[in-house]
């Protein structure tokens, strides 16, 4: 079953209905989507479904769930997840889905063999009419194949339309393949979603879904006692994938003093190094940054420990303690980048003295 699935169309009961024993049910419909391209409608379904959710107060409240009417041959039995009850069919086209599951169609839902004893609710799905199909807008699709979650980031979409707008919600949804990591129900006309910082982990790949639901709010009076969520929804689907996360390492070696300390190179972040010339007695310090890191000692004893091309050069600072301070760019491109960098230690009662090393790792 897909993650969420069941939540695509249910809110919380209202406070008056808290001691109600079924507190949501739930019969939606409809394509998925995988959007591929940037700010881009995809351009044909790649499944279609049909699904069903009751919900209970207590575990106990059913033993059996099932929904039955339409083509559905018999009945569907829904299945146990704590106090739900859900199911779900895959097609792999509008017309297979509408065989089994038309819509203008009344369906039944049964619930028996708990505490609640049976109770049967009807659930007419109204006439088929789907909302605009959802994708992502701007730069978004692009940005989340990198996605930097140390920083809060404002997901946009498409209008979901007015059926959307006047009958219906907008679910934003990431999740992986074990929790869901945000949810956030707007409504129905919204077109954008802040996901926290922090929210997500870095180095990982997470699902997202955009849904655009059209529905009905069928009585329960005579049935399970709170009105229901029937209706059409159609479901954007992409993938997301999380940069690494920044990563400071220090090696030192011989006998180099150990007197450069450096932040955590995160992306869009201000950075910051030190060198206390004060253990040595020299009066400036530089930093180079190189692409691979060495272990050579030199005859006196100290050791360099980067080599390969010099990227970078930070200009000469006095004591007692050479400070510099940057902001480094907010480019995914430079997540997992790893640079090695060393100070030096100038002018003073010998000609130069070799620091430890901090291999900078840029990420989020």
């Amino acid at each position: 079953m897909k993650k969420n699935l069941c939540l695509f169309l249910a809110l919380a009961a209202s406070s008056d209905l808290a001691s109600a024993q079924v507190t949501e049910w739930v019969i939606a419909k409809g394509p998925y989507y995988d959007q591929v391209a940037e700010d881009t409608q995809p351009g044909a379904p790649t499944e279609w479904a049909a699904f069903a959710t009751v919900t209970t107060t207590n575990v106990g409240d059913a033993t059996s769930v099932t929904i039955s009417g339409g083509g559905i041959p018999g009945s569907l039995a829904l299945v146990q997840d704590g106090t739900s009850w859900e199911g779900e069919v895959c097609f792999p086209s509008q017309a297979s889905l509408n065989a089994v599951f038309p819509s203008n169609t009344s369906y039944t839902i049964t619930l028996s063999g708990g505490s609640l004893g049976t109770l049967i609710q009807q659930a007419p799905m109204p006439v088929e009419m789907y909302p605009n199909v959802p994708y992502l807008t701007g730069t978004v699709w692009t940005d989340i194949q990198a996605y930097n979650s140390s920083a809060p980031f404002t997901m946009t979409w498409n209008d979901p339309g007015p059926l959307t707008t006047g009958s219906g919600a907008t679910v934003f949804d990431i999740y992986d393949s074990i929790d869901e990591r945000f949810y956030d129900e707007v409504p129905g006309g919204a077109q954008s979603s802040v996901v926290p910082a922090g929210t997500l982990l870095a180095s990982q790949s997470y699902d997202l879904e955009v849904i655009f639901t059209n529905e009905t709010a069928p009585s329960g009076a005579g049935g399970f006692g709170i009105a229901g969520r029937v209706g059409h929804l159609v479901v954007g689907r992409a993938s997301i994938s999380t940069i690494a996360a920044a990563q400071l390492a220090f090696r030192t070696g011989g006998t180099n003093v150990s007197s450069y300390s450096a932040g955590v190179p995160i992306l869009g972040a201000s950075w910051t190094a030190n060198v206390t010339l004060s253990m040595t007695g020299h009066s400036f310090a530089r930093i180079v940054m190189h692409r691979n890191p060495a272990f050579f000692t030199l005859s006196g004893g100290q050791s360099v420990l980067v080599s390969g091309p010099r990227v970078l050069s930070l200009p000469l600072m006095p004591g007692p303690i050479a400070t510099w301070t940057s902001v480094i760019p907010n480019d995914t491109s430079l997540a997992g980048l790893t640079m090695y960098t060393q100070a030096l230690h100038l002018l003073g009662v010998s000609p130069f003295v070799l620091s430890n090393a901090q291999d900078l790792t840029f990420g989020s």
